[in-house]
């Protein structure tokens, strides 16, 4: 990666970089050939010198005529050399535009020539050789190793900075080798695997993140329990930028949900952040999902954005946009001072200029707007990622991604987390995939054909702006915008929806120009990777045109000298040839070598012929390469002012890419919504309310693929009415997925979807929260029942009269007197003091008696077994029906649960006569029931604190609990 000046120290001869070679330059090799046949033929000592002396001159033309480092890749295909070598002190990077990472470098650009042992003076030869040796008996090797010229160089340079990791740029590649590869591959999730005598590692980034946020967190502190977070992220690839600003505490809850939802790949802190962040942080990274795609974290020194540098930082960067810069100021004090680090670290990597477009700037936390879900919602509803191994597979994001393109999945994945409140957009998006469904499917897979050949526009456009594009990847991408742009003026015509119009009208609109840009280029050219031929018309390039005329000027003199040529040797045929590169030589056979006059200049020989330049065509020639040279960086000048010229209409092709990536996700949306039993569900802008009749599991029931039958069940919450459902039922009976199911429907619905039921009418709800508390955090010190515990208080803190609120199994993780008091306290004070809709799980009896306080609001139901009482010592005891009833359910069934467990038969009957003592003591105590609903009345008039001391006191006697659960 490319870096300051100020970062970069080069080892220059004379006032020109001369780049790193691993292999001698042919010339003087063939030099030393013709000296050798030169005395065997007894040619004379004079004529020697002459042609050593030319051919000294000829090297160095071809030296003189180096190409600067600014090249673009035409190195020899015959010469495989390395162009330039970096040496990273103790750290590795990889280009943060396509990848994510933003590990600065102190780099070195190594320009000796090419390592050979035979030219070191011999003690060098020696203790070069010893080291390689060393290196060899530390790797086991019996005997030392043929090194390729490559690896030669690489061992050697190595030795000098052996606490380093070297990357070296091979063609359009950096590789690493030997244990360089090794850390590479894990640091930078590329491939490594052996070749030759060393592991060597190359290629893309093998992440499965999505984006490549980097995130910038500022902390600061308000009181002693409540802190003010401000944090930036940016993605230099697709131009994203995200900032927010929240209060937090020291859970860091508000924190854990951003990072759940935009899943960085690189965190900025300040050298001086709190202990308690810090901590909560590297946490993040060690439990990240796999360990491919851990999140790295970078520490910024304090000193390069203080307090007192944070305004001087943003004024100066945004001087020239005095618009951008008073948005910016109106941003809170965290946000600038997350944006102004961002801006120092990535001056750096060439990269800060995409800040500048402050029209790329969303709020993360937009509540007005969106659809509020919570670190643990996206977990436990599996959103973006199964709980089982953490993969994508089993996601709902897995079920409906069927985009074509990675811009439109990386849309959809922002649908998924953020669905809309608004009634009006929703609807439009349910009626652009009604009619895809309905008949214009058709239509549209021609541009589903596109999209799937087309690269990805977005990133490919950012490389444009950060000006790191190819002609080729330039030319596809224009190639891309014309022919989308053909395809969507006839289907502009056959659309009704507005939102299918619209994108089709913005893109067809936005999209003019991009003809015009792709006729001026060379396909050919592009093709050839010739850069020189890139231009069709150069009469718009000056210096370009005069330079190309200049070049024609000096081939047709050279063809005309061929004639002289042919009438020296006589040879009325003859041709010139090209070797390697070298151009205009004539070819003489060693039969005829006594007719070529002295003064013409030895090139190289074969067996066959020898080549020579005539001192014309030698001196017409450097012109010609020095003229090349010349249209090479006049080419690269027009080149890079092209890619500004097509930068400054950034934002209108940011917006085009924007409406196609909403187009692949209506596509993909109305792929799925022509699978059978989908329906188009009604949105009511109205109390919140939740009907939906034979709903299913939308994963559950795809993974199954009709191996078995999905029993779909209805749900009815209105917040005006029955708003409360208690749930029970036996273990393994199928109510965790009918949370899911109802949850993820009233998502699915709110995102533009079609859903799994027979028909589905949701009243829009503004949060989803759904705890399950069923695993602990032990590197937060948090046991399961805390973990637990944390959840409902966060849902408590934010839950309103519009939030769907699931509960599953609250109070198992501690003693029965605790666990039924939190429950019951935490299930009343929902229903007295809030309207939200709400699914309460539960094992405890106790709970349906709220039914009867509050028969108004809350419902009792189960999910239905069957007992076959002649088969209670077999597993088909009890069949699940998986069907949700009204009432409660009579027992849990754990003991049946067990045997299919295949828990020992000796430990089942224990369990079995345990269990019937219980009961025998429970009917004996037939009178608790009465006394404990007279109680449960009286606390009816209590306060949620209140209930929650007192349930304790009440439930102290052992014999009652005992009888009781």
């Amino acid at each position: 990666m490319q870096q300051n000046e100020t970062d970069k120290t080069r080892f220059t001869t004379g006032s020109k970089s001369v780049k790193s070679k691993f292999f001698s330059n042919p010339t003087t090799n063939e030099l030393k050939k013709h000296k050798r046949k030169n005395i065997q033929k007894d040619h004379s000592k004079e004529t020697n010198d002459n042609v050593l002396l030319n051919n000294q001159s000829i090297q160095h033309i071809q030296q003189k005529t180096n190409i600067d480092e600014f090249e673009l890749d035409e190195s020899n295909d015959d010469d495989p050399a390395i162009k330039k070598l970096c040496v990273d002190h103790g750290k590795t990077s990889k280009d943060p535009c396509t990848s994510g990472s933003m590990r600065k470098l102190k780099t070195f650009v190594l320009e000796s020539t090419a390592p050979n042992t035979s030219m070191l003076e011999s003690s060098e030869q020696l203790c070069f050789r010893q080291d390689i040796s060393d290196i060899d008996r530390k790797k086991g090797s019996s005997s030392l190793l043929k090194y390729t010229p490559l690896e030669l160089q690489f061992l050697e340079i190595k030795i000098q900075y052996s606490d380093a990791i070297l990357f070296v740029e091979c063609g359009y590649k950096y590789r690493f080798f030997g244990e360089d590869a090794e850390i590479a591959s894990k640091v930078l999730k590329i491939m490594c695997n052996p070749d030759h005598n060393m592991m060597t590692a190359t290629g893309a980034n093998s992440s499965s993140l999505p984006n490549q946020y980097l995130m910038c967190v500022c902390e600061q502190n308000l009181k002693q329990q409540e802190k003010q977070i401000g944090l930036v992220c940016v993605d230099p690839s697709t131009g994203d930028v995200i900032y927010d600003e929240f209060l937090d505490e020291n859970w860091y809850k508000e924190l854990e949900t951003r990072i759940s939802h935009l899943q960085p790949a690189e965190i900025l802190l300040s050298s001086d952040a709190s202990e308690g962040i810090r901590n909560f942080i590297v946490k993040v990274v060690e439990t990240s999902s796999t360990a491919e795609d851990k999140v790295r974290v970078e520490f910024v020194s304090q000193e390069v954005v203080s307090p007192s540098k944070v305004y001087d930082i943003i004024n100066e960067f945004y001087r020239e946009d005095q618009n951008c810069l008073q948005s910016v100021l109106n941003l809170s004090k965290p946000v600038i001072t997350c944006l102004a680090t961002l801006c120092v670290y990535l001056k750096d990597f060439h990269l800060d200029r995409i800040l500048r477009i402050t029209s790329n700037f969303h709020q993360f936390s937009q509540r007005a707007h969106y659809l509020h879900l919570n670190s643990q919602s996206v977990r436990n509803l599996e959103l973006l990622q199964n709980t089982w191994d953490g993969t994508e597979k089993g996601s709902l994001y897995w079920l409906l991604n069927q985009t074509s393109t990675a811009f439109g999945a990386r849309l959809l994945r922002k649908w998924i987390l953020q669905p809309l409140l608004d009634v009006k957009k929703i609807q439009e998006r349910l009626d652009a995939i009604e009619e895809i469904v309905g008949g214009s499917l058709e239509l549209f897979c021609k541009v589903k054909e596109i999209f799937k050949k087309v690269p990805d526009l977005e990133k490919g456009l950012n490389s444009v702006f950060h000006q790191r594009c190819s002609p080729q990847e330039f030319f596809s991408l224009l190639q891309s915008f014309e022919k989308i742009r053909d395809v969507t003026l006839d289907l502009e015509k056959c659309v009704v929806s507005s939102l299918l119009h619209s994108t089709l009208s913005t893109i067809y609109t936005t999209l003019h120009d991009a003809k015009t840009y792709k006729n001026n280029i060379n396909q050919l050219a592009v093709r050839d990777n010739d850069i020189t031929s890139l231009f069709l018309n150069t009469e718009q390039y000056p210096l370009i045109h005069e330079c190309k005329k200049k070049i024609s000027d000096i081939c047709l003199c050279l063809n005309d000298h061929l004639a002289d040529v042919r009438g020296v040797l006589k040879l009325p045929a003859l041709q010139y040839t090209t070797v390697f590169k070298l151009e205009y030589l004539i070819e003489v056979k060693q039969s005829h070598i006594k007719s070529v006059p002295t003064d013409w200049i030895f090139i190289n020989s074969t067996n066959a012929v020898s080549r020579f330049h005539t001192p014309f065509i030698a001196e017409k020639y450097c012109r010609l390469k020095e003229l090349k040279e010349e249209l090479v960086i006049h080419t690269k000048v027009a080149w890079l002012e092209l890619l500004q010229q097509f930068s400054s209409h950034y934002i209108r092709y940011k917006q085009a890419v924007s409406e196609l990536a909403t187009l692949d996700c209506l596509l993909s949306l109305a792929n799925v919504a022509s699978q059978d039993s989908f329906c188009k569900p009604k949105l009511v802008d109205g109390p919140a309310h939740i009907d939906i009749i034979d709903g299913r599991h939308p994963i559950i029931d795809t993974l199954k693929q009709g191996q078995d039958q999905y029993v779909p069940n209805s749900t009815h919450l209105h917040s005006s009415g029955l708003r409360v459902q208690v749930l029970s039922g036996p273990n393994m009976g199928g109510k965790s997925s009918y949370l899911r199911q109802v949850a993820l429907i009233v998502l699915m619905a709110q995102m533009g979807s079609y859903v799994p039921a027979a028909s589905a009418s949701i009243g829009i709800v503004d949060s989803i929260f759904i705890s399950m508390g069923s695993a602990d955090k032990l590197y937060s010190c948090q046991s399961t029942f805390m973990v637990e515990l944390l959840e409902v208080s966060d849902v408590l803190a934010q839950v309103t009269d519009r939030s769907l609120v699931i509960l599953d199994e609250l109070g198992r993780g501690t003693s029965t007197h605790d666990g039924v008091a939190i429950a019951y306290a935490t299930l009343e004070h929902l229903i007295k003091d809030h309207k939200c809709l709400l699914v309460f799980v539960t094992h405890f009896p106790m709970l349906f008696k709220l039914c009867e306080l509050y028969p108004q609001f809350v419902i009792n139901s189960y999910m239905a077994v069957q007992y076959n009482e002649d088969d209670a010592d077999s597993d088909a005891a009890i069949t699940f029906l998986y069907e949700l009833t009204e009432g409660c359910a009579a027992k849990s069934y754990g003991l049946n649960v067990a045997r299919l467990a295949s828990i020992p038969d000796c430990i089942l009957n224990l369990a079995h006569r345990k269990a019937q003592e219980l009961e025998n003591q429970m009917s004996s105590k037939v009178q608790f029931g009465q006394l404990f609903g007279a109680e449960a009345r009286n606390l009816q008039s209590l306060s949620w604190e209140n209930t929650l001391k007192e349930i304790p006191h009440i439930l102290s006697l052992n014999d009652r609990i005992d009888s009781f659960v």
